[in-house]
């Protein structure tokens, strides 16, 4: 764990510590996948700042007519252990803060997410910053999103719910992907072949499943999800891995190369694969200068580009992650450089100050980043409806 260099040159010469709100489910992390402890550590470790954790479930604790809005929070305190971070989502540690007392939050919660999560998120938007906007995350989620903003970056893909579309897509590809819209870790992604007469699905958590035809095979996926699914052409050269490259704000840290288990065609380190580092060429470096732009108007920062090799052996676009991105610790270990150090420097710098001025009508709330670029004082938000 880092920290030290001078208390990292003390506060940054200035300022007092930024006072940050995580919000987790400590339980949904065993150890073998433990990114997300090893940012509370190090940002724990951080004498730039103060750390609070809020478990998702403690949000539903909010009244809607609670003005300011008040949290249960837990403080963090630095040498935290994976035990400690476990002991976080005991409710009768939490004091009850008000969420404008945060200078900045970060969400770190695993999709799926319950319903009516994001709107809890951005009910807090409304007092507090986030380092990934609630709203643009909801934006980021619609299945639509990333054909609107990578079209002809990606293979042959739809969204659909509608079983004709799907079948003939399906038809034309023989061997397809289907995704769904809201989840994570490969559980929510399945290949279906229909070649000949026979029709099989499978997935991570599902075997190979034969069905007699193209329908009633959308028919049993259908029924898993109630939103659109991105179906997606298979390509052949999958065996080759999935390429992640980690960007925050515009900037690469770096790329590592993920190969599932033996005869798997999903590509998951949690499920088992292996991971080297690897380097992102030009075409890549240009598909990810195309598309951030959409992202910062968003306000989304951190972001997980996956890239799959496509029928040239060149590697194409697969899919972008935004918000809970993992892979820090894996960049870290392969590369050796202090890529935690880096990306605890960007939320230092992202973090808002807090600039209080009196109006006849009291205080308006004006914020401006550490690193010196002003931002607009954030209006009420208006409710997002649920992506369909």
């Amino acid at each position: 764990m880092y920290a030290p260099q001078d208390e990292v040159e003390s506060i940054t010469k200035t300022g007092k510590p930024v006072v940050l709100l995580l919000i987790s489910k400590p339980g949904a992390y065993p150890p073998k996948v433990a990114e997300t402890p090893e940012l509370y550590q190090h940002l724990a470790a951080d004498p730039r700042f103060r750390v609070m954790h809020c478990d998702p479930n403690w949000l539903w604790e909010i009244e809607d007519d609670n003005a300011p809005l008040e949290i249960p929070a837990v403080p963090v305190t630095s040498g935290l252990s994976y035990e400690d971070f476990l002991e976080l989502s005991d409710r009768s540690r939490a004091v009850t803060t008000a969420v404008s007392s945060f200078d900045l939050a970060f969400c770190r919660t695993l999709k799926p997410f319950p319903i009516g999560y994001m709107d809890r998120l951005e009910e807090l938007e409304r007092e507090v910053k986030f380092v990934n906007s609630p709203q643009g995350i909801s934006t980021h989620l619609s299945p639509n999103f990333l054909p609107g903003i990578a079209s002809g970056l990606t293979p042959d893909l739809i969204v659909t719910r509608d079983m004709d579309a799907a079948a003939d897509f399906i038809r034309q590809h023989q061997t397809v992907v289907a995704k769904k819209a809201r989840s994570c870790g490969g559980k929510g992604v399945f290949r279906i072949a229909a070649q000949g007469n026979e029709v099989t699905l499978d997935g991570l958590k599902l075997e190979r499943t034969a069905f007699n035809t193209v329908d009633e095979c959308l028919e049993f996926l259908f029924d898993l999800d109630a939103a659109p699914f991105q179906f997606v052409r298979y390509l052949p050269l999958n065996h080759h891995g999935d390429k992640r490259v980690l960007v925050v704000d515009g900037e690469t840290y770096g790329a590592y190369l993920r190969k599932g288990p033996v005869g798997s065609w999903i590509h998951n380190v949690s499920s088992g694969g292996s991971y080297r580092h690897t380097t992102i060429s030009s075409r890549e470096h240009e598909i990810i200068r195309k598309t951030t732009p959409y992202y910062h108007r968003l306000g989304v920062t951190t972001l997980g580009y996956d890239f799959l090799m496509d029928d040239d052996g060149q590697w194409t676009l697969s899919e972008i992650n935004a918000g809970n991105i993992a892979g820090y610790s894996l960049l870290e270990e392969l590369t050796g450089e202090p890529i935690y150090r880096r990306l605890c420097d960007f939320i230092y710098q992202f973090a808002p100050q807090r600039i209080e001025q009196q109006g006849s009508g009291g205080h308006d709330r004006k914020w401006q980043c550490l690193g010196g670029r002003v931002l607009p004082a954030f209006p009420a938000v208006p409710k997002f409806a649920e992506q369909s």
